[in-house]
């Protein structure tokens, strides 16, 4: 990671590197732990693995912070350097400083104090702003247009650009901004098992020489983004976004914004949202299983049959005239389910006819009229 100088502080920048293949790399100075004790160095984000252009935007919107706890894990996750230029604690840290527990707590203690109104007012901010120009969702016939289209919008309707400017004036955005830096430069793909320091130690001493060993690789273009404050990178990636035209959606379970990566259909994040034995489940995992639950509970006919499904199985091989055997009940279960399917479904005609047939299959003459076989003793 590049190392920038202001005079007598030194700080490190957040680094957004963007490439044409629609992938982004972020290096940050982040906290690493090592023998009990806490240094500071530059690291890539995510082991410096490709992410998806728009992520750091949309995972920037999903978190509160008004907690400290959510604001610690965002610094652990993308770093304290794109907090350079926000909270003044951070400007005079260098890199390899050593702290204990204390002190580290201490420290992003301090930072999420100087730091969270502008973070929350940004949050505000780059929120309205993909509504208005990304979210494939948004209302007021918006998703007719084009991100671009939209984009225009923003900038000429009056009432649309007071709103984002009574969250953050123009001027302090452009303050933001202009605080970026930019490299635009060439990068090797590395293709198959091919690396690109076989080039150098090879060392070719001419033309020639250079093109053979070159010229089965495979180079990508990339934009490099530096920035003390996590504001303008933001800004920049919401930015590449409309030029993209990329579609940005609403999570069905969480409700967090996230960018479809393969399908645009797709209605659920990947987002980890609950653990399970250690085992991190993602909104994707559990949002439709917990869609299906919650409409199950919203459905009238479903809470009879919950009701009467409870009622019946308490009265297998129970004592008394109302004892059912389990074959009996199964048999009345299956059909009730078919029933239940139908009736939800279909007219409202049909769901009467159900619930008269819930309250007549729950007497126990009707149990006594079903088929033989069912009525034969065996184990539920």
């Amino acid at each position: 990671m590049f190392e920038r100088y202001y005079g007598s502080l030194g700080y490190s920048e957040m680094i957004l590197d963007i490439c044409e293949t629609s992938r982004i790399y972020i290096t940050s100075r982040r906290f690493k732990s090592w023998k009990g004790t806490h240094y500071i160095f530059n690291d890539s984000v995510f082991g410096g693995k490709p992410l998806l252009l728009g992520t750091l935007l949309t995972d920037f919107l999903s978190y509160n912070f008004n907690s400290y706890n959510e604001f610690a894990d965002f610094v652990d996750k993308y770093g304290i350097s794109g907090l350079g230029s926000l909270a003044k604690s951070l400007k005079n840290i260098k890199l390899d400083t050593s702290f204990n527990d204390e002190a580290k707590e201490k420290l992003l203690s301090t930072a999420w104090n100087e730091s969270k109104e502008i973070l929350n007012k940004a949050q505000r901010y780059f929120k309205r702003a993909v509504y208005y120009c990304l979210d494939l969702e948004s209302g007021e016939n918006l998703n007719i247009l084009n991100s671009k289209q939209r984009f225009y919008l923003l900038n000429f309707l009056p009432d649309i650009k007071e709103e984002l400017n009574s969250i953050i004036p123009e001027d302090e955005m452009t303050r933001y901004i202009d605080e970026l830096k930019t490299v635009f430069f060439i990068d090797s793909a590395d293709i198959g098992k091919i690396k690109l320091k076989d080039i150098t130690e090879a060392s070719p001493r001419d033309i020639k020489d250079a093109v053979e060993l070159i010229k089965d690789f495979d180079f990508v273009a990339k934009k490099s983004y530096h920035s003390p404050n996590i504001i303008s990178l933001l800004y920049i990636e919401f930015v590449e976004l409309i030029n993209n035209n990329t579609p940005v959606k609403k999570c069905g379970h969480c409700g967090h914004y996230f960018i479809p990566e393969h399908k645009i259909d797709t209605e659920f994040c990947n987002r980890i949202v609950k653990y399970i034995n250690g085992v991190g489940r993602t909104c994707k995992e559990v949002g439709p299983k917990e869609r299906y639950r919650s409409k199950k509970m919203k459905e009238p006919l479903n809470l009879l049959f919950d009701r009467k499904y409870k009622t019946l199985y308490a009265r297998i091989n129970s004592k008394g005239k109302k004892s059912i055997t389990g074959k009996q009940f199964d048999y009345w279960r299956d059909m009730a389910r078919e029933k239940l399917e139908i009736a939800i479904s279909g007219t409202d005609n049909e769901k009467e006819r159900f619930k008269k047939w819930l309250e007549e299959s729950s007497k126990i003459e009707w149990f006594k009229n079903i088929e033989p076989e069912a009525n034969n003793d065996g184990e539920h």
